[in-house]
């Protein structure tokens, strides 16, 4: 079913789950045979927009991107009101993020660089530097982003970042040496550690 549909119930509290199942089940039923008749009597190049459309319905939501690592805004809602935000921020390297006049990967994250008292450089033009704690002051993509200052780092993103050292610095062509190198720590973090940590969320 597109969302659209559902708007009337979206806020609603289900409880009665054995009636929700019963009423999908039998939704679904006559929903499938709708699909396979017209899918039967369409040829396929005609049915690959209508696919689209409806993909689109149900996927679609904010897409606009973290200015500074590229994490996808969460809200299910295009042009939706408020900012935008997302749970986790990334480290920077995730998005080719280096430190200014060098090869060097960034590890910071969002989160925790609006903590701190370091500053970023605007548009590239070395004489604009910016607190990061007045990001949003920084201009309109920086403006409608809410990035809750935080110092923590997911387990997932360490182990992310080690894991996938070789394929990030061969698609941006930069090292994890210096500044931006790759703490020790991080290595000895376990795919299992990450999925525990993940359960926990």
């Amino acid at each position: 079913f597109p969302r659209k549909d559902l708007v009337s119930i979206e806020h609603q509290e289900i409880t009665d789950i054995e009636f929700l199942k019963e009423a999908m089940n039998k939704a679904l039923v006559s929903a499938m045979i709708t699909v396979g008749q017209k899918c039967l009597s369409k040829p396929v190049e005609d049915m690959v927009p209508e696919i689209q459309k409806m993909l689109s319905e149900h996927l679609c939501g904010c897409w606009k991107q973290c200015p500074f690592c590229g994490a996808i805004c969460t809200n299910t809602i295009p042009n939706h009101d408020g900012d935008h935000s997302v749970p986790f921020h990334r480290p920077n390297a995730v998005n080719g993020i280096q430190y200014h006049k060098s090869q060097e990967f960034s590890l910071e994250l969002c989160t925790s660089s609006v903590a701190s008292d370091r500053s970023f450089i605007l548009n590239n033009d070395d004489t604009t530097k910016f607190p990061f704690k007045n990001y949003r002051q920084a201009g309109v993509k920086y403006a409608t982003w809410s990035i809750t200052p935080d110092t923590s780092t997911q387990p997932y993103w360490k182990w992310f970042v080690s894991h996938f050292r070789s394929n990030l610095e061969k698609k941006y062509q930069l090292k994890f040496i210096g500044k931006g190198e790759i703490p020790d720590a991080w290595a000895k973090i376990t795919k299992e550690d990450v999925l525990d940590d993940l359960e926990k969320q």
